[in-house]
Protein backbone atom coordinates (compact mmCIF):
# COMPACT_ATOMS: atom_id res chain seq x y z
CA UNK A 1 0.00 0.00 0.00
CA UNK A 2 1.37 3.37 -1.02
CA UNK A 3 1.19 6.17 1.46
CA UNK A 4 2.28 9.72 1.16
CA UNK A 5 5.31 10.75 3.14
CA UNK A 6 4.00 13.87 4.89
CA UNK A 7 5.33 17.26 3.96
CA UNK A 8 4.08 19.82 6.44
CA UNK A 9 4.08 23.58 6.38
CA UNK A 10 3.36 25.98 9.18
CA UNK A 11 1.52 28.52 7.03
CA UNK A 12 -2.20 28.98 7.72
CA UNK A 13 -4.56 27.56 5.12
CA UNK A 14 -6.21 30.16 2.90
CA UNK A 15 -9.87 29.81 2.00
CA UNK A 16 -9.89 27.01 -0.54
CA UNK A 17 -11.93 26.26 -3.63
CA UNK A 18 -11.75 23.38 -6.08
CA UNK A 19 -9.25 23.27 -8.93
CA UNK A 20 -11.20 25.08 -11.64
CA UNK A 21 -8.95 25.95 -14.54
CA UNK A 22 -5.47 26.29 -16.03
CA UNK A 23 -4.63 29.15 -13.66
CA UNK A 24 -5.35 26.92 -10.67
CA UNK A 25 -3.17 24.17 -12.15
CA UNK A 26 -0.38 26.72 -12.65
CA UNK A 27 -0.72 27.84 -9.02
CA UNK A 28 -0.68 24.25 -7.78
CA UNK A 29 2.36 23.25 -9.83
CA UNK A 30 4.26 26.37 -8.73
CA UNK A 31 3.48 25.65 -5.06
CA UNK A 32 4.48 22.01 -5.43
CA UNK A 33 7.82 22.83 -7.08
CA UNK A 34 8.56 25.52 -4.49
CA UNK A 35 8.22 22.73 -1.93
CA UNK A 36 10.04 19.85 -3.61
CA UNK A 37 13.01 21.85 -4.87
CA UNK A 38 13.78 22.67 -1.23
CA UNK A 39 13.03 19.21 0.14
CA UNK A 40 15.97 17.47 1.84
CA UNK A 41 14.92 14.01 0.64
CA UNK A 42 13.97 14.66 -2.98
CA UNK A 43 15.21 18.15 -3.85
CA UNK A 44 18.27 16.75 -5.61
CA UNK A 45 16.05 15.26 -8.32
CA UNK A 46 15.01 18.78 -9.34
CA UNK A 47 18.29 20.73 -9.19
CA UNK A 48 19.15 20.15 -12.85
CA UNK A 49 15.81 21.42 -14.13
CA UNK A 50 15.27 24.64 -16.02
CA UNK A 51 12.00 25.38 -14.25
CA UNK A 52 10.96 28.04 -16.78
CA UNK A 53 10.90 25.28 -19.42
CA UNK A 54 9.84 22.40 -17.17
CA UNK A 55 6.86 23.88 -15.34
CA UNK A 56 4.77 24.54 -18.48
CA UNK A 57 5.19 20.85 -19.41
CA UNK A 58 4.07 19.72 -15.96
CA UNK A 59 1.15 22.14 -16.05
CA UNK A 60 0.10 20.70 -19.43
CA UNK A 61 0.37 17.18 -18.01
CA UNK A 62 -1.93 17.99 -15.08
CA UNK A 63 -4.36 19.89 -17.32
CA UNK A 64 -4.55 16.69 -19.37
CA UNK A 65 -5.11 14.55 -16.28
CA UNK A 66 -7.67 16.85 -14.68
CA UNK A 67 -9.45 18.45 -17.63
CA UNK A 68 -8.69 16.27 -20.66
CA UNK A 69 -6.61 19.04 -22.25
CA UNK A 70 -4.64 17.60 -25.17
CA UNK A 71 -1.73 20.04 -25.25
CA UNK A 72 0.65 17.79 -23.28
CA UNK A 73 3.44 16.37 -25.40
CA UNK A 74 5.81 14.04 -23.62
CA UNK A 75 6.63 10.66 -22.19
CA UNK A 76 6.84 10.95 -18.41
CA UNK A 77 7.89 7.30 -18.04
CA UNK A 78 10.91 7.74 -20.28
CA UNK A 79 11.89 10.94 -18.47
CA UNK A 80 11.79 9.24 -15.08
CA UNK A 81 13.64 6.17 -16.34
CA UNK A 82 16.38 8.45 -17.62
CA UNK A 83 16.43 10.39 -14.36
CA UNK A 84 16.80 7.12 -12.42
CA UNK A 85 19.99 6.44 -14.35
CA UNK A 86 21.46 9.68 -12.96
CA UNK A 87 19.89 9.59 -9.48
CA UNK A 88 18.52 6.25 -8.34
CA UNK A 89 14.87 6.57 -7.34
CA UNK A 90 13.36 4.47 -4.59
CA UNK A 91 9.83 3.96 -3.30
CA UNK A 92 10.50 6.39 -0.44
CA UNK A 93 11.25 9.14 -2.98
CA UNK A 94 7.93 8.57 -4.74
CA UNK A 95 6.13 8.54 -1.41
CA UNK A 96 7.77 11.85 -0.51
CA UNK A 97 6.78 13.27 -3.92
CA UNK A 98 3.23 12.13 -3.29
CA UNK A 99 3.22 13.70 0.16
CA UNK A 100 4.41 17.01 -1.24
CA UNK A 101 1.82 16.88 -4.02
CA UNK A 102 -1.02 16.16 -1.60
CA UNK A 103 0.17 18.82 0.84
CA UNK A 104 0.30 21.39 -1.97
CA UNK A 105 -3.23 20.50 -3.03
CA UNK A 106 -4.53 20.60 0.53
CA UNK A 107 -2.94 24.01 1.15
CA UNK A 108 -4.64 25.55 -1.86
CA UNK A 109 -7.71 23.59 -2.90
CA UNK A 110 -10.64 21.50 -1.72
CA UNK A 111 -13.27 19.73 -3.78
CA UNK A 112 -13.86 16.88 -6.20
CA UNK A 113 -11.19 17.88 -8.71
CA UNK A 114 -8.66 18.40 -5.92
CA UNK A 115 -9.51 14.92 -4.70
CA UNK A 116 -9.09 13.63 -8.25
CA UNK A 117 -5.63 15.23 -8.48
CA UNK A 118 -4.60 13.37 -5.33
CA UNK A 119 -6.16 10.09 -6.46
CA UNK A 120 -4.50 10.25 -9.87
CA UNK A 121 -1.13 10.97 -8.26
CA UNK A 122 -1.64 7.98 -5.94
CA UNK A 123 -2.15 5.85 -9.06
CA UNK A 124 0.74 7.38 -11.00
CA UNK A 125 3.43 7.09 -8.30
CA UNK A 126 3.48 3.28 -7.91
CA UNK A 127 3.14 2.75 -11.66
CA UNK A 128 6.05 5.09 -12.28
CA UNK A 129 8.17 3.31 -9.66
CA UNK A 130 7.28 -0.07 -11.17
CA UNK A 131 8.29 1.09 -14.66
CA UNK A 132 11.53 2.60 -13.34
CA UNK A 133 12.46 -0.66 -11.57
CA UNK A 134 11.46 -2.69 -14.61
CA UNK A 135 13.74 -0.61 -16.84
CA UNK A 136 16.54 -0.86 -14.28
CA UNK A 137 16.26 -4.66 -14.28
CA UNK A 138 16.20 -5.04 -18.07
Amino acid sequence: MWCASPVRTTEPLPERHDIRDADDVRTLVARFYASVTQDAQIGHFFTHLDLSAHLPKIEAFWRMVLFGDRSYQGDPMAVHISLDQRHRMETAHFERWLGAWEASIDELFAGPRADMAKARARAIAPLMMHKVKQARDS
